[in-house]
């Protein structure tokens, strides 16, 4: 038995009886007086749109037979302020609780292995929310537009795709597990209060726009895991004064670091090969270490649309490979520029105890390349 009571707009209270199994697509579709509603035990299946556009309804108690909540269940049901979720519930399906604007806490049982794409978006009073730990997979805007603080991810969560948390304008920080290996466009874009991030070595993957518009993250440190930072993956970060590129890196699209106005100094591993348009445009550095020995090529606008140049520190020997670039050749050149380490040995006479890239930052593991073990510069093939 199924039931369908869609756009019955009278209907102020419902006794959905223990005979019903499945409540049905768009059952109680714009219903917009109905305040309260409980499921029975009896029912496995809620179907999409059942009780969306339910703009009165306050309360929603579920049954713990019920295995799947579908697209749009409670969408835009303005006035939701709670709601238990069984552990019998696998499955929340796509824009769930969108629109759920009063909906202040939620917690994701265990059982729920999926969460589809834009689940709980635009939840803007949801301050509190405990995340499943059997979930994989954090969707496509599944928290977009959130109210909470403060989220930690599960680790058993391999992959933040696009927008998942973007515009989640309260939160100040986020603990990302290192089970995590991908990180999707703007995935946290437009996280204005969120000031810190870590970013764990088990990420290899850093979408474009993935953290624009942090305007209060103030520093970052990029894992060794990377190797392209990708367009503007951190763009209009204003309050970014500090950020760490590791050696793993050998292409930074454009406008990566564009709008970045409180950044005024940054180092250039030897790595990079190519540096996208616009890439540092809008910053304030007045100082730019390159460790490479061949001048990347860049655009007029890659460092400052204006030509504002400050000083470039470069490798003994190298200043008049950038003398002859074009507008490399822009910044004041300095030969300063070093890695701190002279010496160099085989890998089979050291002992992997501390180790860090070529410019600097400590590794967990060695990578291909040049590697700095133990104070003495190794090259591992």
């Amino acid at each position: 038995m199924t039931c369908k009571y869609y756009e019955c707009k009278n209907l102020k209270s419902v006794n959905i009886p223990n005979s019903v199994t499945i409540i049905g697509g768009g059952a109680f579709n714009k219903c917009t007086k109905l305040s309260s509603v409980v499921i029975p035990n009896s029912v496995t299946e809620i179907q999409g749109y059942a009780f969306r556009n339910c703009s009165n309804l306050t309360s929603v108690t579920i049954g713990n037979s019920v295995t799947s909540i579908g697209n749009q269940v409670f969408g835009d049901c303005y006035s939701l302020k709670s709601i238990n979720i069984p552990n019998s519930v696998t499955t929340i399906e796509e824009a769930a609780f969108e629109g759920c604007s009063s909906l202040t806490s939620i917690t994701i049982p265990n059982s729920v292995t999926s969460i589809g794409n834009a689940a709980f978006k635009g939840c803007s009073s949801l301050t509190s929310v405990s995340i499943s730990n059997s979930l994989n997979t954090i969707g496509k805007e599944v928290f977009s537009g959130c109210g909470f603080t403060s989220v930690t991810i599960p680790n058993s969560v391999t992959s933040i795709e696009e927008n998942a948390f973007s515009c989640c304008t309260n939160v100040k920080s986020i603990t990302i597990p290192n089970s995590v290996t991908s990180i999707g466009d703007g995935a946290f874009g437009g996280c204005s209060a969120l000031k810190t991030i870590t970013i764990p070595n088990s990420v290899n993957s850093i979408g474009a726009m993935a953290f624009s518009w942090c305007e209060s993250l103030v520093s970052v440190t990029i894992p060794n895991s990377v190797t392209t930072i990708k367009c503007a993956a951190f763009s209009n970060c204003s309050a970014l004064t500090s950020v760490t590129i590791p050696n793993s890196v050998t292409t930074i699209e454009e406008q990566a670091f564009y709008g970045c106005s409180s950044l005024i100094s940054v180092t250039i591993p030897e790595s990079v090969t190519n540096i996208g348009n616009f890439v540092f445009d809008r910053c304030s550095l007045t100082s730019v270490t390159n460790l490479a020995t061949t001048p990347q090529a860049i655009e007029y606008s890659t460092f400052d649309s204006f030509n504002e140049y400050g000083t470039l520190h470069v490798l003994p020997d190298c200043k008049a490979k950038y003398e002859a670039a074009d507008y490399w050749k822009n910044f004041t050149i300095v030969e300063d520029a070093t890695t701190g380490i002279d010496a160099v040995e085989s890998p089979a006479t050291i002992s992997e105890d501390k180790i860090f890239s070529i410019s600097g930052q400590r590794l967990d593991k060695t990578v291909k390349g040049m590697n700095i073990i133990n104070g003495k510069k190794v090259l591992m093939k």
